[in-house]
């Protein structure tokens, strides 16, 4: 078991999914397998029966309110342009760094050159965090967090650092004509290796459904 905080101190306890192509995901069946919150019904994560502030039924937690479903992952994730990335630099300080990305296959991917420190760290530890983020105020804060690791495929794995490369260039409207993807996409993919991230753990947040009460 693993136990993860939320937000105001309170706490997750969730239990992992067995993977296998029809596990739940994120993105929704079929593509990986994520972490479940596991709660007993009418009680709060330290044991004591939820109250009902203002008339409104809390036998949910704030995490399980603001919990988004998978279609509002799918739509908030293709809404966003950045992706921050977190690894492990080799003395444990955390190296963050942000990039734009790719949906493959219901994975995050993205590419980077091949001798950054991103990519030095993640050949030494392939643990990685990616969170994806939105909104000015408490009320309009939303996003999403997965924790996995890295898959990495160098300039030598030709094919998949090309079908990545252009998946970003289509995404990213870097203005370059359709008929010159191909050709972009391999000057982008000779000095680079991409990233595609296997999900362990996927958190995430809208506190729009909040509807005022904090």
């Amino acid at each position: 078991m693993t136990v993860c905080p939320a937000p105001g101190g309170a706490y997750d306890v969730l239990r992992s999914v067995p993977a296998g192509p029809v596990a739940h995901s994120a993105y929704g069946a079929d593509h990986f397998s994520f972490w479940l919150p596991v709660r007993r019904p009418g009680m709060s994560t330290i044991g004591r029966p939820l109250e009902t502030p203002m008339g409104r039924d809390m036998s949910n937690s704030r995490r399980d309110l603001i919990r988004m479903t998978d279609e509002e992952m799918e739509s908030f994730i293709e809404d966003q342009k950045s992706l921050q990335v977190a690894c492990h630099d080799q003395d444990g300080s955390i190296h963050l760094s942000t990039l734009w990305f790719a949906v493959m296959e219901g994975r995050l991917a993205f590419g980077t050159y091949t001798r950054s420190q991103k990519i030095l760290n993640l050949q030494r530890n392939d643990r990685i965090t990616l969170l994806l983020e939105d909104g000015l105020t408490y009320e309009t804060l939303r996003g999403v967090m997965i924790k996995g690791r890295a898959v990495l495929h160098g300039p030598e794995n030709v094919d998949e650092v090309h079908r990545v490369a252009r998946a970003v260039m289509t995404r990213n409207q870097m203005g370059v004509p359709e008929e010159h993807l191909d050709a972009a996409a391999a000057v982008w993919g000779a000095k680079r290796t991409v990233v595609v991230i296997e999900p362990e753990t996927v958190i995430s947040w809208d506190h729009s459904k909040l509807d005022g009460v904090y």
